[in-house]
């Protein structure tokens, strides 16, 4: 009994020791000792507000004080500050300072307080003026270090502290914890305290960004649904990764999804299908242990595959952005553009390979003026469908830089941002006019990426000038000699020139250098290919990461960074091992795409079911389920056509945004396919809405294509009995047979009329208008 008695009594001092051990520690921020602006009063700025475009970062500023927005121009800002006419800064009484008194409310402030009397921002900014307003060194760090003391936390560990590092050259390190703006990206999960800590708020996984100084950093936190299991360590895998995320968040992974779910699931998200009756009984009576990967494989062959990536690098590269109010979207061109990049994936080519036809396209693709004019006279009779067919072949995709500018320019800032986001997930439209407080790229930036494509061109070359010119002289010498003329047709060509449309510093007025983001200066004569070659080499942490991040979102609905071309220190992944181990591999396997896709759709995680048996918080953020999501608009259309068989002209493989069927382009619209207009990946919001729902209720010609097609088909066999009937509309629509008091139902309807056509329209009507029915589960 005694030593029972100790051993509780050993086991409670254990317990408590250890709650004890993980109480955090005092984190008292220190005020600096030395005050300089750049590095400590302009963050102080940024963090309290002051630099925002609704207050003196605003173009005029305001009260009069003009700041830089977000405090691009430190420099200026400690002037606006120190200006012994504006009366801001009072040195024999410095509390008294409108810098101080402002802010802290103790005068009228329009902006409301930013800080009170007691913090540190108040007395860090009176002693800066107590020190005479030293500018000190310009804060550029070299490097931003976020540390948690605990990145796990979980029911024993609830709080952990943090400190930002800022290294600068020469070696030297500062605590700047006080002088960021940091903040958590999911608050749900925890949320920032006083003194530098952290606080769970529920279980799951976000990640806390600082920013300072123009520079920013991100480090995740894992909040454990119990007791955080510390010693589980990822293999690696697709599942290896998941799983081991999960183990720690004590979060128990659903079980693999059945096999009519997986079949129903893989056709929609390769093919925009659905399997058909028969193809479903074949799957499910198959006892092949491999028969999932043969029908994966199958599948990422299917021409309709090749058209759904297509379809989606159409949106991509904005097949669309080439119109304007007077000149519209040219049809033809839609297809043309279509048609290569079907080719593009049917060969698999590899991606690398892929975007450098893209990017260093040129329309004569090496061929002499000359010979371009007479091919182009040759084609001139061409039928439209030839035409496609004919630049399908091609190597280059000159149709990217084909978009109407004026005086044969292209729109470089245009190019630029949308190269960016495409290619490098990287979104920079901001920086055309100012750096975003949380990103790092600047205006000279933008620019530098706008020189790479500065020597393109669309439009008239001198050589391709000089060929037409000779080509009508030709045609007036057919004519002397009485042999029909031959029509010449409009022709321009994306061309690249030594009249270089470099842009200029904005301060000092210098010509930049060409340069991507974050890479070297181009200095050889060929930017495009150098550009390239800098972008697709293996250790690129861009290129890889963008496009396999793309792919999985292609297939899970959400990318492991979102949005997809937001790559960022501020904007981390949210299984940043995962990304890393999936691009390598990608690139070890020669950048193909179709291994990438069946690496994914082979995983555990994207054959899970959506049902966890117990609500888990975070599950399908973290992929321990499967996240039930809507249907893309032109894959809706053609499941639509094969539930009710009505076999036309599949909706997967139209080239058009604008659909000539106003019956499928009300599909369209409604669920949002998108316009391919804009260089962001930002054209679709899917969640489920009541003018989609109304939009199926309400169709009037749904009801006729029922009965038209598969009903007539039932109805007219007269060889299979009621079940056979109802499990034939089951399978057609959910890729399932019916559950006992789903039969049950069905046939209660059919027995209650005489009609048996309209009864088994009403009964797929409604399967129809399912949530099950338009969505990917």
């Amino acid at each position: 009994m005694r030593c029972c008695h100790c051993a509780l009594m050993l086991a409670a001092l254990v317990f408590v020791e250890r709650n004890l051990a993980k109480e955090p520690a005092s984190n008292v921020l220190q005020d600096p000792t030395q005050v300089s602006f750049y590095r400590h009063v302009a963050p102080l700025l940024t963090r309290c507000g002051c630099n925002v475009a609704s207050c003196h970062g605003a173009a005029d500023g305001q009260g009069g004080l003009k700041l830089s927005l977000f405090g691009y121009d430190a420099a200026a800002d400690l002037q606006a500050l120190t200006d012994a006419d504006a009366g801001r800064i009072e040195f024999s009484n410095p509390s008294n300072s409108l810098l101080l008194q402002k802010p802290s409310l103790q005068v009228s402030h329009d902006g409301g307080q930013r800080f009170s009397v007691d913090s540190l921002e108040f007395r860090t900014i009176q002693r800066w003026v107590e020190q005479g307003c030293r500018a000190g060194q310009v804060a550029h760090p070299e490097a931003l270090e976020l540390v948690l003391a605990e990145p796990i936390l979980d029911t024993l560990t609830p709080v952990t502290d943090f400190r930002v590092l800022a290294h600068f050259a020469g070696g030297e390190t500062e605590d700047v914890t006080p002088f960021a703006s940091n903040q958590v990206l999911d608050e749900a999960v925890a949320r920032i305290g006083e003194n530098a800590q952290i606080h769970t708020t529920a279980p799951g996984s976000t990640a806390i960004v600082s920013t300072y100084a123009g520079r920013s950093t991100h480090a995740s936190i894992w909040i454990s649904n119990g007791v955080a299991d510390r010693n589980s360590r990822a293999q690696p895998g697709i599942d290896g990764f998941i799983d081991h995320k999960l183990a720690i968040l004590a979060v128990t992974g659903a079980p693999q999804c059945d096999d009519s779910t997986f079949l129903r699931r893989v056709f929609q998200t390769t093919i925009g299908q659905l399997p058909s009756a028969d193809s479903v009984r074949s799957f499910l009576a198959d006892n092949n242990p491999d028969k999932r990967a043969a029908v994966i494989d199958r599948l990422l062959a299917d021409p309709l595959h090749h058209s759904m990536w297509a379809n989606r690098f159409c949106e991509i590269t904005g097949s669309r952005d080439n119109g304007t109010e007077r000149q519209p979207v040219d049809p033809q061109i839609e297809r043309m553009w279509h048609a290569w990049l079907t080719v593009q994936f049917a060969q698999d080519i590899p991606y690398h390979d892929l975007v450098r036809s893209i990017v260093t396209a040129t329309t004569r693709q090496g061929q002499s003026a000359t010979s371009f004019v007479e091919q182009r006279i040759q084609h001139a009779g061409h039928a439209a469908d030839e035409a496609v067919q004919d630049y399908s072949s091609r190597e280059s995709f000159d149709l990217f830089f084909r978009r109407p500018s004026q005086n044969d320019a292209i729109e470089l800032e245009t190019i630029a941002e949308r190269v960016s986001a495409a290619f490098m997930g990287i979104r920079i439209e901001c920086a055309r006019c100012h750096k975003h407080p949380f990103d790092r790229w600047t205006q000279n930036d933008h620019k530098s990426l706008m020189n790479v494509f500065s020597p393109v061109r669309f439009g008239m070359s001198t050589e391709l000038r000089t060929a037409i010119l000779q080509a009508l002289e030709r045609q007036r010498e057919r004519s002397k000699l009485g042999l029909p003329a031959q029509r010449i047709p409009r022709t321009l060509e994306v061309y690249e020139t030594l009249a270089y449309r470099d842009q200029e510093d904005a301060f000092t007025g210098e010509f930049l250098a060409a340069k991507p983001l974050g890479g070297p200066e181009l200095v050889g004569q060929d930017r495009r290919s150098d550009f390239v070659d800098w972008l697709t080499q293996p250790g690129n942490p861009y290129f890889a990461p963008n496009i396999v991040n793309r792919v999985w979102a292609f297939y899970f609905g959400h990318g492991l960074v979102e949005p997809l071309d937001a790559f960022s220190a501020s904007n981390p992944a949210t299984h940043p091992e995962l990304l890393a181990w999936l691009s390598r591999q990608f690139v070890e396997h020669g950048f193909s795409i179709r291994w990438l896709e069946r690496q994914i759709l082979m995983s555990q995680a994207w054959q899970r079911s959506p049902q966890s048996g117990s609500f888990q918080p975070n599950a399908g953020k973290n992929y321990a389920r499967w996240q039930v999501r809507l249907l893309p608009a032109d894959a809706l259309v053609d499941c639509l056509s094969a539930a009710i068989g009505d076999q036309g002209r599949s909706a997967v493989q139209t080239p058009y945004v604008q659909h000539d069927d106003p019956l499928i382009q009300s599909y369209f619209d409604v669920f949002q396919r998108p316009q391919r207009v804009m260089a962001c990946d930002c054209e679709v919001n899917l969640p489920p809405s009541l003018r989609q729902a109304m939009l199926l209720m309400s169709d009037a010609s749904l009801e006729t294509r029922i009965l038209q097609g598969r009903v007539h088909e039932l109805v007219t066999s007269h060889e299979d009995t009621d079940e056979l009937v109802i499990e034939e509309l089951f399978l057609a629509a959910l890729s399932r047979a019916p559950e006992p008091n789903e039969l049950e139902f069905s046939l209660a309807i059919l027995a209650d009329t005489t009609d048996r056509s309209s009864a088994l329209t009403d009964i797929l009507w409604g399967l129809i208008n399912t949530r099950e029915f338009v969505t990917i589960h």
